[in-house]
């Protein structure tokens, strides 16, 4: 599947059109106002940027489901949860991964997941590198969990990519192997619902006048 955009004239000198091809949503949605959706050489749809995203999206969302696994990672999937104790709130996700090991001779994988939001920019990176515990695994299927418990991501759809290796090298990665989604719900405890327009992380904070 391919983008083919135009700049907005805003953005272009002369009044000439330039031809922007990409995968990036995050660019096209900020260089481009129209767009083409190639799928396999023929046009899909011609229209607005925003509705080309829409459809891209929606289109690839549709062949994620009929996922293949690889040759290490085989599945990925969340579990989120939602509290509150008395004025505090807050929410937590746990990834479970399943690898498959039959390369790393230590037993002592590196692991990354990175969350991306709908138009693939990163939100966020987790790594078994990042702590200080190691992580050991045995031959064969392990199911790998992973714990965030104050996750911050605002309301709205991720994207999950996880990437399988040792020290010495990457071994596989599989982009959009798994979605997940946060729901609007009252985070702070103060009855305010944030808007889903307001940012990708909500930030505890206090306020006060000095």
């Amino acid at each position: 599947m391919l983008f083919r955009s135009f700049p907005s004239h805003d953005r272009v000198s002369g009044g000439r059109t330039v031809l922007f091809v990409s995968h990036n949503m995050a660019s096209i949605s900020a260089l481009c106002s129209q767009g083409i959706l190639l799928e396999k050489g023929k046009i899909m749809i011609k229209n607005r940027i925003d509705e080309c995203i829409e459809s891209y999206l929606l289109l690839q969302k549709n062949k994620n489901r009929s996922y293949q696994e690889g040759r290490f990672i085989k599945k990925c999937f969340t579990n989120i949860h939602y509290f509150k104790e008395k004025d505090k709130a807050s929410q937590s996700i746990t990834f479970h991964v399943t690898i498959n090991n039959e390369s790393i001779a230590n037993n002592e994988p590196v692991i990354g997941i990175g969350i991306n939001d709908q138009l693939n920019n990163r939100i966020a990176t987790v790594m078994t590198t990042f702590q200080k515990n190691k992580l050991t695994i045995q031959p064969g299927e392990n199911e790998i969990v992973c714990e965030v418990p104050n996750c911050n991501l605002a309301a709205g759809e991720y994207k999950v990519k996880v990437a399988f290796g040792d020290s010495y090298k990457n071994l596989e990665e599989i982009s959009e192997i798994h979605e997940f989604e946060i729901k609007s719900w009252d985070y702070f405890g103060t009855g305010v619902i944030p808007n889903r327009n307001q940012g990708s992380i909500l930030l505890n904070a206090n306020w006060k006048i000095k």
